[in-house]
């Protein structure tokens, strides 16, 4: 028939089912201390501790196939110097080790061609954390309207990402291709806190906080609010603040995590492996959010509260990467240098597209949160039984939600 080549499908039915098996060891240290004293006329109280964390993980593979060696492996001829069935490969190269592997059937693979395609990939990551952190507290400052809560405080923490893995199982895997995620980064932070009565019914209540990332530099947070309870049966509230999210140790610093994918570029569908990899250049997000609330619990139905509460918060720069179609898109139609030197290209051929995370998006955020609850002691009922019911409904209506991507 001159047959020169023909398409076979396999399920790979001789090679075991790929999975992994994951170990977590997590050893925590914390010493602690607190009292009292009296200074300047206060009666002060503290408390301090300080806190090592230390978790180890092994991440491993159960048998999976390296894709070189398949290729090889499958790629089987006869031998013409003894008849015997050997790779292509070692023809020309009799000491590269490959054993023919059979994949016409079931049960047909050898053990020796088994060990040969499969293995599994390894990877060991620890990670340190070290806190430090002190706190005084006193109600004792006399004000105009009754005494002043204040509190002021700080903290140290430091956190180290590390671990090992081996060359070979960086690239090349059906799974797993791990990398070793470095790095690591200290906070300092100080802040002070404070409750003052205004007059009967109305309390001023604000917060401060000053806190410096050795990654991205000082950022200061605050929060200012008022209660005010004309009456028992009813309280308004009412706040504002500037609240922040600084990146965490992925999205500084993973070495790439990364997975097949297709992206469309001219109209053709082109497969790569997409990689999204940390920024250690990545700010903090930016929140400021404003709320408006009242809180009903009437005296007439005892257990009984409810609230309803108004919230408009806006976030800028919102840690995110943009995906590897917008990527290829800002390229090849919009010829964006930035982004094509993202795409990388293997003989001509499309290999990689790698993301990394950045401050892109703006979010606005406003909608009214509701939510009702009774508490019921079941004694009062008579049915014999002790302990409380309580029910609870919760609800959100989105005004509006809107990510703005720039």
């Amino acid at each position: 028939l001159n047959l020169r080549s023909f398409v076979m499908g396999s399920s790979n039915e001789d090679m075991p089912m790929s999975g992994s098996s994951n170990e977590r060891a997590t050893t925590r240290y914390v010493f602690g201390a607190k009292g009292d004293f009296a200074a300047l006329g206060l009666d002060v109280k503290w408390d301090g501790y300080y806190q090592h964390g230390l978790t180890e993980t092994t991440e491993r593979l159960t048998p999976t196939w390296n894709a070189a060696r398949l290729t090889l492996a499958t790629d089987a001829v006869v031998n013409p110097a003894n008849g015997q069935i050997v790779c292509r490969s070692t023809l020309t190269a009799p000491t590269n080790g490959c054993v023919p592997l059979n994949r016409f059937g079931v049960g047909v693979a050898s053990q020796a061609a088994l060990n040969y395609v499969l293995g599994t990939p390894l990877r060991t990551q620890e990670f340190k954390q070290d806190v430090a952190a002190i706190n005084f507290r006193t109600n004792s400052v006399e004000g105009w309207a009754g005494p002043i809560s204040l509190a002021v405080g700080a903290e140290w923490r430091k956190e180290v990402m590390t671990g090992a893995v081996e060359d070979q199982y960086t690239s090349g895997w059906k799974y797993g291709n791990y990398r070793v995620t470095k790095g690591e980064y200290t906070v300092a932070e100080a802040y002070v806190e404070a409750l003052v009565p205004i007059f009967k019914g109305l309390d001023f209540n604000g917060a401060a906080r000053y806190t410096n990332y050795s990654t991205s530099g000082g950022v200061t947070t605050w929060k200012a609010g008022f209660t005010y309870t004309p009456m028992d049966d009813i309280t308004f509230r009412a706040s504002a603040s500037r609240d922040i999210r600084a990146a965490n140790m992925s999205e500084l610093y993973d070495s790439g995590t990364a997975r097949s994918n297709s992206v469309n570029i001219n109209g053709v569908s082109t497969a790569f492996v997409q990689n999204l990899q940390g920024n250690p250049n990545v700010q903090p997000e930016v929140a400021d959010g404003f709320g408006v609330g009242v809180v009903v619990k009437p005296s007439f139905l005892p257990g009984f509260a409810a609230s309803i509460d108004y919230y408009d918060i806006k976030v800028e720069g919102v840690i995110s990467f943009v995906n590897a179609q917008n990527v290829a898109d800002y390229c090849n139609i919009n010829k964006v240098q930035a982004y094509c030197n993202n795409l990388k290209y293997v003989n001509g051929v499309l290999n990689t597209i790698d993301l990394f995370y950045a401050n892109l998006n703006s979010t606005t955020a406003k909608g009214l949160d509701v939510e009702a609850s009774y508490r019921l002691n079941l004694e009062d009922l008579s049915w014999g039984m002790k302990g409380d019911l309580t029910l609870r409904a919760m609800a959100t209506h989105y005004i509006e939600n809107v990510t703005d991507d720039g």
